[in-house]
Parts: C-alpha cells; structure tokens; sequence
C-alpha cells in the first residue's frame, strides 16, 4: 500500500467515526430531552401523576382478584373429579365432634 492508500483509509475512518460520533450525540440529545419534558410534565401537574396512580392501583387489584378467582374456580374443578366433597364433610363432622368433646371435658 502506497501512503496515499494508507492516509486515504485512514480518513475515510476518521469520517466514519466522526459521523458515528454525530449521530450518537443526536440520540442523546433526543433521550435527554425528552426524558426532561417528562420530568416538567410530572412536576407541573402533580396531580396527573396522582391520578394515573390510582387508576394502575385498581387495574392491579382488580387484575389480582380476577385473576385469583379464575385460578381457585379451575382449582377447584379440578379436585372435584379427584376429591368427592362427602369426605369434606366428614372432616368438619370429625371437628365439630372435637370441640365437642372439648367442651365436655372443660365443663
């Protein structure tokens, strides 16, 4: 390679570099600024952000309670073809007979 090759590479890298450079400084400008009007907005208005809190909160609970409800229904339905119910009735006849007994002992 001749040294005009080699300077010729060489600033097309550089260029290159430069440009890369540009471009990266652009995109950090763009983040920075939006990422400050965000801030400005929440500052402003405080009670947008209250409000937007609230409305996640019951999405949430409402989502937990739903989602509880769904999953100890399919829970339930499923034990029920291997768990016939008479036995727990049986269980809490055995209990009551328990305390019975319990409270005949303390009188």
């Amino acid at each position: 390679m001749t040294e005009e090759n080699v300077k010729y590479n060489f600033e097309e890298e550089m260029n290159a570099i430069k440009e890369l450079n540009e471009k990266t400084d652009k995109i950090a400008e763009y983040l920075e600024k939006t990422r400050m009007q965000d801030i400005l907005q929440n500052y402003a208005n405080p009670w947008r952000i209250i409000k937007l809190n609230l409305l996640v909160g019951l999405a949430r609970g409402v989502g937990l309670t739903l989602g509880t409800a769904i999953f100890l229904g399919l829970l339930f339905l499923i034990l029920r073809s291997f768990v016939s119910l008479p036995v727990i009735g049986e269980y809490i006849a055995h209990l009551l007979e328990w305390v019975d007994i319990y409270r005949n002992i303390r009188r």
